[in-house]
């Protein structure tokens, strides 16, 4: 299941990564984002579906989430 987040949020990631892409549901590209301390603090998105993804050499990391109106 997606997780749902409401706006801008601070998710924990996990320190193996150094960045995450973030596209909405049509595959646009939203942007890439650090990830400090194994957290990455996302933008204030608009309500919808979004993925996010990850990797290291030998890791590759995929979510889905759903942003709903703050």
């Amino acid at each position: 299941f997606p997780v749902t987040i409401r706006g801008a949020e601070v998710l924990t990631i996990g320190t193996a990564y150094t960045s995450i892409q973030i596209r909405n549901l049509q595959g646009s590209f939203i942007g890439e984002f650090p990830i400090l301390e194994g957290q990455v603090r996302l933008p204030n998105l608009p309500a919808g579906i979004y993925t996010m993804s990850a990797e290291t050499e030998n890791t590759p990391l995929t979510r889905t989430f759903v942003v709903t109106t703050p």
